[in-house]
C-alpha cells in the first residue's frame, strides 16, 4: 500500500497551461509505427512537437470540412 507521501503528486494538477491556452485534462494517446516512435522520441522536446503537429493538422482538417 502506498504511503500518504507518494500520493501527494496525485492531488496536484498534472498539466499547467501553455501561455494563454489551457491543456486538456486527459492526454491523447495512440500507437504509431516503431520507426516513427523512434524519430519522435529522439527530438529535443517530443511533447511540444507532437502538440504542434496535432494542432496544425486538426486546424487544417476542420477548416477543410
Amino acid at each position: 500500500m502506498p504511503s500518504d507521501r507518494s500520493l501527494q503528486n496525485l492531488k496536484k494538477a498534472p498539466f499547467k497551461p501553455l501561455g494563454d491556452t489551457a491543456l486538456a485534462r486527459k492526454p491523447l494517446c495512440t500507437k504509431v509505427p516503431q520507426d516513427v516512435d523512434d524519430w519522435v522520441r529522439a527530438l529535443p522536446n517530443p511533447s511540444a512537437w507532437l502538440r504542434e503537429v496535432i494542432v496544425a493538422a486538426a486546424k487544417q482538417q476542420f477548416q477543410n470540412d
